[in-house]
């Protein structure tokens, strides 16, 4: 079954939570240490991406925030 909720750890500096949308692209917040989302208009993910393609996506949106060995890492949904 594919997700339509998907989140991320970028970098370890913040999370990013994509959830379908009514046209079936992805939605992009970014969720605050205080738990506040906030959309994220800059990140434009097809329909079609799946989450290998979503984390790459994110590599090239969030690269500034990068250190030596942090990734982007999907969280798991149940927890």
């Amino acid at each position: 079954m594919e997700a339509d909720r998907l989140e991320f750890d970028v970098y370890g500096h913040f999370r990013v939570n994509l959830h379908r949308g009514e046209d079936g692209w992805w939605v992009a917040e970014r969720v605050g240490d205080d738990g506040k989302r906030s959309l994220l208009p800059e990140v434009v993910v097809p329909p079609d991406a799946d989450a290998h393609r979503i984390a790459d996506h994110l590599e090239a949106m969030f690269h500034e925030w990068a250190r030596p060995g942090a990734r982007i890492v999907q969280i798991d949904a149940a927890g």
